[in-house]
């Protein structure tokens, strides 16, 4: 066990805060407003949080079958706006305490596994995952600040014996499932550590206990409220794809969860330095061709691709090394974090798509391997180096997808907003994302996607490229004509997380017509999304 340096984590936590201020009252993105919806409802409805309808998947359906996740955050924000308001940098701000929670859970935990605490602190701040998941209302962040309590506490317990430490570990391992349904992956890895915990295995039963619990709380809850359990309902939502999800893991894992000093980590002793340097390049070569030679994509795209999916094999490759060296000394800790990252790699494959906070959970364990084996020097010149560039391009990053973000609420509020005053028919949108929030907002109403509207004289349409679905166009009639406004948005920042130009969607596995495997972060400075506005007119001549 290394001396946690409380005073070095204290003033990560305060340089933390601060430096997320200026990101609070950024726009919401991508599931934000979904998780806003359900929090709002949660306001005036506790007992019926999913009591509505909503348009998400391009026609109105019942929240409960949709939003497939459960209510924790919603009921914090609920209390939180009603208390503090409404406004995008009140309910951002909600979120800042769960990062400190990780921040410190973390730190923690690699005191407790015999790690100077400070520098997988770092690494952890630094990882884009982990960066931009702090700066949204989706729920990844609270579910993996739980998800790292519970497992602290069991450690910490299993050391010291301190009985405390048991209702606090069965609570956080209760909430991280309430938080978002792949927290439940908590509940095996405490398994693990109970099976370890010689002379200390009640208090550990009863930490490891806390997820089953808490998930089984919330299916009674959700049958008494709906008829029917809210995870099975989920679960019918979701569905897998091996090769769909692996080659987005390729794409995202070492660019996007991982900060980017850790690839300057050495080899492990089962696998020499040369023999992994060579199996990551062929397998870099062979990624980036192909991705060339399958899909519509530019050298630079698939050169980005390439280099991605061969340092994620790379690390695939350290991760079983460690593995494998743990079983030969018989280290029960690398055994136990290669099964928490095995279990959430798995994990993956039964979900419907991939996005990079879903691959959070994989950022802890894989710190604490590389640090803990000394592949990573923390202690060199060369890591201080790279984790300052690291800090430095996670901010670029956080930068970019705020003002991507942006761009949809200054649509609405420089172009929709002037116009709807004029508008003399209906005031109609397409498009999710925050783009239908600021929309709603501004009193529109989102199209059908299944069912086109019967267009009148004077109907105004505004529509996202970019946000799904989207109709692209409306047909005209013989009686109407549609008259079409382009305008194009640019963030103005080179670094970019969702850009077909810059083929990267940290969100999402594709991107408009980029079709395919993506990274989740890319550089350009075309415009980041056009919007067009189709005026509905009745032709000259024609009788209403």
């Amino acid at each position: 066990m290394e001396r946690l340096d409380v005073r070095g984590i204290a003033l990560l936590v305060v340089l933390w805060v601060i430096a997320q201020v200026p990101f609070v009252s950024s726009a919401f993105r991508v599931d934000e407003p979904n998780i806003v919806r359900i929090a709002e409802r949660a306001a005036v409805a506790p007992a019926d949080p999913y009591g509505f309808y909503i348009n998400w998947n391009g026609g109105p359906e019942e929240a409960f079958h949709i939003l497939a996740n459960p209510p924790l955050v919603p009921y914090w924000l609920a209390a939180w706006g009603s208390t503090f308001g409404w406004t995008e940098a009140a309910l951002h701000a909600a979120m800042l305490p769960f990062s400190v929670l990780a921040i410190v859970a973390f730190a923690l935990l690699a005191s407790d596994l015999g790690v100077r605490p400070l520098a997988p602190a770092l690494l952890l701040v630094a990882s884009p995952s982990f960066f931009l998941a702090s700066q949204v209302v989706m729920p990844d962040i609270a579910m993996f600040a739980f998800f790292l309590a519970a497992v602290a506490c069991a450690v910490r317990y299993l050391a010291t014996g301190s009985v405390w430490l048991v209702p606090l570990g069965c609570l956080a391992g209760a909430l991280a499932p309430l938080a978002k349904y792949n927290g439940v992956l908590v509940g095996p890895v405490l398994g693990l550590l109970w099976l370890a915990g010689r002379g200390r295995r009640t208090g550990l039963l009863i930490i490891a206990a806390g997820p089953a619990a808490g998930l089984a709380l919330w299916s009674l809850c959700s049958l008494v409220m709906y008829g029917r359990s809210h995870i099975s309902t989920i679960a019918e939502f979701e569905s897998g794809g091996t090769v769909v999800i692996l080659s987005a893991i390729l794409g995202y894992f070492a660019f996007g969860v991982l900060p980017a000093v850790a690839a300057t980590s050495t080899s492990p002793s089962l696998v020499t330095r040369h023999v992994l340097g060579a199996i990551t390049l062929l397998m870099a070569l062979l990624m980036g061709v192909s991705m060339y030679l399958v899909f519509p994509v530019g050298p630079w795209a698939a050169a980005g691709y390439g280099l991605s999916a061969g340092l994620t094999f790379r690390f695939l490759l350290i991760v079983a090394a460690l593995g494998i060296q743990g079983v030969r000394e018989r280290d029960v800790i690398p055994l136990i974090l290669v099964f928490w990252f095995a279990l959430v790699f798995w994990f993956q494959f039964g979900l419907l798509f991939s996005s990079v906070r879903y691959m959070l959970p994989l950022l802890a364990p894989m710190i604490l391997l590389l640090v803990r084996s000394g592949l990573l020097r923390t202690d060199s010149s060369p890591f201080r180096a790279g984790l300052a560039f690291s800090l430095a391009l996670t901010v670029a990053i956080g930068v970019g997808d705020a003002r991507t973000a942006n761009i949809y609420r200054a649509f609405v509020d420089e172009v929709v907003a002037p116009k709807k005053v004029a508008i003399a028919g209906r005031f109609l949108f397409d498009g999710h994302w925050g783009f239908q929030y600021y929309m709603e907002r501004e009193g529109g109403t989102i199209l059908d996607f299944f069912r086109q509207p019967r267009l009148r004289d004077g109907d105004v349409v505004f529509i996202a490229r970019t946000p799904f679905p989207s109709y692209q166009q409306l047909t005209p009639t013989r009686a109407l004509a549609i008259e079409i406004e382009e305008i194009a948005f640019s963030p103005r920042w080179p670094v970019r997380t969702i850009d077909c130009s810059a083929f990267a969607n940290f969100y999402g596995p594709g991107v408009r017509e980029c079709k395919g495997p993506v990274l989740p972060f890319g550089f350009s400075v075309q415009a980041r999304d056009e919007f067009a506005i189709l005026t509905v007119k009745r032709r000259a001549g024609v009788m209403p």
